[in-house]
């Protein structure tokens, strides 16, 4: 049995028409056939369009750990501003607060329980203090002279409570974009205040 093929309407012109193979889309008027394939490569070029724009977006968002690390800095930047003119608080050098021009160590934001160790600890304002370089790369953050250095400022039973802080947690994304905004705001406001010769 012989199948015929069925009259199809063009679209561009809506003329009736058999088609004499099956992609056949328009009529046989070459105009049409133009309008058609220039219809085709819109198409085309907009669903390309669209796959660069997703496959962008995609790059533009942001990992968790780049979050995190923008969190990081934010808090170490704090913890620079609120510690400055103090001396290292493991070995009592003078610190120079990363400035060239003054003399004295550079400065590291240390953390007593460190971020691998205890990274739910790692935005806690009495576990981290300033040292130097020193003592915080080379000598792995000197953790003994670093705790009396903190027993001598926060006290005795703030550094036992960081001691035995054992409770995990994972800082979200929005708990580290928060975080990031909070000591940013904090680190500007202090140095807002040193400015202004105020007294903190």
């Amino acid at each position: 049995m012989i199948a015929y093929a069925k009259e199809k309407i063009c679209p561009i012109c809506n003329a009736s028409f058999v088609p004499w193979m099956t992609t056949q889309h328009v009529c046989g008027n070459y105009r049409c056939a133009l309008a058609w394939n220039r219809l085709q490569d819109e198409r085309h070029k907009a669903r390309a369009e669209r796959r660069l724009s997703r496959a962008q977006s995609h790059t533009q968002q942001k990992t968790w750990s780049e979050y995190n690390k923008a969190a990081q800095n934010a808090f170490n930047r704090y913890i620079r501003i609120r510690d400055q003119g103090r001396a290292c608080h493991a070995c009592g050098c003078q610190l120079n607060d990363n400035n060239p021009n003054k003399s004295g160590a550079f400065v590291d934001a240390s953390h007593y329980r460190s971020r691998g160790s205890a990274s739910h600890l790692r935005f806690n304002v009495f576990n981290c203090v300033t040292c130097c370089w020193h003592c915080n790369r080379e000598l792995s953050g000197n953790i003994p002279q670093l705790r009396k250095g903190l027993i001598k400022r926060f006290g005795l039973s703030i550094v036992i409570r960081l001691e035995v802080d054992n409770v995990f947690h994972r800082h979200s994304i929005p708990d580290l974009i928060r975080i990031a905004d909070v000591f940013k705001r904090r680190g500007d406001h202090l140095l807002s205040l040193r400015k202004g010769k105020q007294f903190i």
